[in-house]
């Protein structure tokens, strides 16, 4: 092609079709890819800000979730403080009445019997350390014996323990006589007996010597008690079996048919039931001419005796 026809081709040229041409050059695949990508960064920007937008969201919801949930949990903790502070109160109170209940129940046991101004409150015979009050109104012998043996099974403390019978008259209370104890456990006791027997009387348990029970009479006219104990010996063991807990050990019943005989025990006048081997199994003894002890054990008697004559020299 010759210089005058090249001019001629520029020359036809308009200038749209030039700058279609220019832009169609500048229209390269880099170029493309440039303003791809820059529409593309636009695009992420804006997703980013709608998932920031919705994470912003998310967050606050679940804030607010748990504020909800740690007002519940609050409140629950003040409802259960209110309940426990209610309960530890009616526990309080509870426990209180009852202790009071208890304490006045306790004091009533002691001092319930408000003995009439007819008799005077029996006291102990021998000086004891303990006392238990057995309440044996219209009881029956077999009933009165087995008030006082269950009570005994539950005595544990050493020393001497008191065991003083009563009986109710309306709203008030006394002891029970010595001649009304005697006619009722003493069935087999001569009759000539019961008058010469005094108010007083002791049944008491000895702590120190294996709980042994013991029986304490007062009397008058001395010969005339001496006699009618005598008749008495041969049925002794079968009235006092019970209440005095007599050990017949292997003898069975040998030892109801066997004689009492007189012995002297810590210097003092005795009648005394002895096994066949000579063991001690039941005897009464007398402390003076005015009161005699009926027991199982010899120490149990030479306790009675010490403690008998130490509170008649007081």
């Amino acid at each position: 092609m010759d210089e005058k026809d090249s001019k001629n081709k520029y020359e036809s040229l308009k200038s749209e079709d030039v700058t279609k041409q220019l832009e169609a050059a500048m229209d390269t695949p880099a170029q493309k890819a440039q303003k791809s990508s820059v529409r593309t960064f636009a695009r992420d920007v804006a997703e980013q800000m709608k998932t920031n937008s919705a994470s912003v969201v998310k967050v606050a919801l679940a804030e607010q979730n748990r504020q909800r949930e740690y007002e519940t949990i609050v409140k629950d903790s003040k409802k259960q403080q209110i309940i426990f502070l209610i309960l530890t109160f009616v526990f309080v109170v509870g426990g209180a009445i009852l202790l009071a209940f208890a304490a006045r129940s306790k004091q009533s046991q002691v001092s319930v019997p408000q003995m009439s101004t007819q008799q005077e409150k029996a006291n102990s015979i021998v000086f004891s350390e303990q006392q238990e009050i057995i309440d044996v109104t219209d009881f029956s012998r077999a009933e009165i014996v087995q008030a006082i043996a269950s009570r005994t099974e539950f005595v544990t403390e050493p020393g001497i323990t008191n065991m003083i019978t009563i009986i109710t008259q309306g709203t008030s209370a006394r002891t029970l006589y010595g001649s009304e104890f005697m006619s009722t456990i003493a069935l087999n006791l001569p009759e000539t007996t019961i008058p010469l027997l005094g108010n007083n009387f002791m049944i008491g348990i000895d702590g120190d010597n294996g709980f042994t029970p013991f029986l304490i009479v007062s009397f008058e006219k001395f010969d005339d008690v001496v006699n009618n104990f005598r008749e008495w010996e041969p049925f002794l063991v079968q009235d006092m079996n019970r209440l005095l807990k007599i050990n017949t050990g292997d003898q069975g019943i040998e030892v109801f048919s066997k004689p009492f005989q007189s012995e002297i025990l810590f210097n003092k006048e005795s009648r005394v039931l002895r096994d066949k081997n000579q063991g001690f199994v039941i005897g009464y003894t007398f402390l003076d001419r005015n009161n005699l002890v009926i027991t199982t054990n010899l120490k149990t008697i030479q306790e009675v005796i010490s403690r008998y004559i130490v509170q008649e020299i007081k």
